[in-house]
């Protein structure tokens, strides 16, 4: 993957800063394959040598009792070597996105054992049959801003919604952190 090349042209077009999704699966900027890791540290570097501000995320499943990084069956990895891998690049900020909710506390856990800047939160809800993602059972609205309160009570400054999360839970919680 070029990510060099890639993230060049992201600052030439006056791109204000840079998000470096970590999902294991997507074929995006990142990648797709058993080497994420590797994609998601490269591409971070290629990210933060351009200048700009740079937020990493990280998507994560809780798999037989342990955080692993995971959309489908073939692509797993660890989630706490790709963390500590991303502390000390020149981050400025680290979430846990495309995340389903009810697993984003302990991915909160993970980053927070690794990292003393910025953290963000935006979970996903729903789940993924191919080819495409089946919203159902997704969280009220309700039910969603009660935990990102939760979360930026716990000290998330950057919270927001992935997969399945929609206009209408992002203005319920935009209106209760205005309070």
């Amino acid at each position: 993957h070029a990510f060099d090349a890639r993230a060049a042209t992201y600052a030439d077009c006056g791109t204000p800063f840079w998000t470096a999704p970590g999902t294991s699966s997507w074929l995006t900027i990142l990648g797709r394959v058993t080497n994420m890791r590797t994609n998601n540290l490269d591409a971070v570097d290629a990210a933060v040598a351009t200048g700009l501000p740079v937020w990493a995320g990280v998507s994560w499943r809780q798999v037989a009792g342990r955080p692993v990084q995971t959309f489908d069956e073939d692509t797993r990895g660890d989630l706490e070597p790709l963390v500590e891998g991303l502390t000390g690049r020149g981050v400025g900020a680290l979430a846990v996105m495309h995340t389903p909710v009810t697993d984003i506390d302990a991915g909160l856990s993970v980053l927070r054992r690794h990292w003393t800047g910025p953290l963000g939160a935006y979970p996903e809800s729903g789940y993924f049959i191919m080819p495409s993602w089946q919203f159902v059972d997704v969280i009220e609205v309700p039910d969603f801003v009660a935990r990102a309160l939760a979360w930026t009570a716990g000290g998330v400054q950057i919270v927001g919604g992935c997969c399945g999360l929609g206009p209408r839970h992002i203005r319920a919680l935009a209106a209760a952190l205005r309070g």
